[in-house]
């Protein structure tokens, strides 16, 4: 099934620009709205050293490669090949910050294979690494495919809609 999700209503989601902010944390949200007001502390400087890393910690999650209108139970929504995984959008962000100039990191280490279990404490070491190599890293995207399994016979593939196409909604944790 394909469905397109926009933002809940209530306290946790917080506007913010064009988007929200689900906030699942015990910071009240005028406390959040008072410090997204300012801009962050820091400068992406062009053509410099590395600005932003790009990871996954689900570096396994692929999309189907056809549209349809169903979620074909035959596929196997997790790939070790990179073409065919987040690790090809992480090629894409990469591709639009380094023609604008910006210095990016795009690590593509397997964190969820061969075991999911772990994978968060696994992306976190390779993080955590890569910052201390490169001092210069300002923001850190892990990207991830968008994808809702409510029950064993359902999967629900997250779509939006751009310049008229139908296209995969993906999720973007993001840090500074």
């Amino acid at each position: 099934e394909r469905k397109t999700y926009y933002p809940g209503s209530g306290e946790i989601y917080i506007k913010a620009g064009e988007g929200y902010i689900k906030n699942c944390t015990t910071i009240s949200p005028d406390k959040i709205r008072e410090v997204i007001k300012d801009p962050p502390k820091f400068k992406i400087k062009k053509n410099s050293e590395p600005m932003v890393l790009i990871m996954h910690t689900h570096t396994t999650e692929s999309y189907q490669s056809s549209l349809s209108d169903w979620f074909l139970k035959s596929f196997n929504c997790r790939t070790t090949d990179k073409s065919q995984n987040v690790c090809r959008i992480g090629d894409e962000i990469e591709a639009a910050l380094k023609s604008a100039g910006i210095g990016v990191i795009h690590d593509t280490t397997l964190h969820d294979y061969p075991s999911y279990t772990g994978s968060y404490a696994r992306s976190a070491v390779t993080v955590k690494n890569i910052l201390k190599k490169h001092p210069s890293i300002k923001v850190v995207l892990d990207v991830h495919r968008d994808a809702i399994q409510p029950n064993a016979d359902t999967m629900i593939a997250p779509v939006t809609t751009i310049n008229g196409k139908s296209s995969a909604q993906v999720m973007i944790i993001s840090g500074c």
